[in-house]
């Protein structure tokens, strides 16, 4: 039998790309969604199909759920597929080590990456230009800013 890996965000693009080039490779892919439908789960490359708590709602959810999908099967690896995930992950990396690698940088790492603000100003030093942004810290300073930048944005 071929290891086996556990990929999370199953309903992402990305997620169903990874477990195509994994199975392709010869994993036994298992994927993990918080919503159906969930494109990956539709996939001949997944193997199983698990659903858990959405990362952004409950990250302890999300990683309890995770520790006994974990503690339950013999997984090589499990591969985050958003940043919700990462982020849980990380900040659960202790409970869920434990039962396979996660091959993850530093807390404050993954952290730093996480902050748009942060990764705005590094891209500004290092000369790379980034599309018109503004932070905002309310649904009030989302409104004003949409109104100014005309497209989607994030909270």
């Amino acid at each position: 039998m071929s290891a086996r890996v556990l990929v999370t965000d199953a309903e992402e693009r990305a997620a169903l790309a990874a477990c195509r080039g994994l199975s392709k490779a010869g994993y036994r892919v298992s994927a993990v969604a918080c919503s159906r439908p969930a494109a990956t789960h539709w996939s001949r490359a997944c193997a199983q199909r698990f659903l858990l708590p959405d990362p952004r709602e409950s990250t302890q959810a999300f990683a309890a759920g995770l520790e006994e999908l974990l503690d339950r099967g013999d997984y090589a690896a499990l591969i985050p597929g958003s940043g919700a995930s990462l982020l849980a992950i990380s900040e659960n990396r202790e409970r869920l080590g434990q039962f396979t690698r996660l091959g993850l940088p530093s807390r404050e790492a993954i952290r730093k990456s996480m902050d748009k603000v942060l990764l705005l100003r590094a891209a500004a030093a290092a000369g790379l230009p980034a599309p018109p942004s503004r932070p905002c810290a309310s649904l009030s300073e989302a409104d004003a800013a949409d109104a100014v930048l005309g497209y989607s944005v994030y909270l």
